[in-house]
């Protein structure tokens, strides 16, 4: 559920969520988000 609410601000901002997994080390996840003009 923690992963889903995190999706939908993230998406909320147009920005994106993603992960990496390698076997047998662990699971990176990645959130980026654009940043507004001043």
């Amino acid at each position: 559920m923690g992963l889903t609410i995190c999706k939908n601000i993230v998406e909320k901002y147009n920005g994106k969520i993603w992960f990496e997994s390698e076997e047998n080390v662990g699971t990176k996840f990645y959130v980026s988000i654009p940043a507004q003009a001043a």
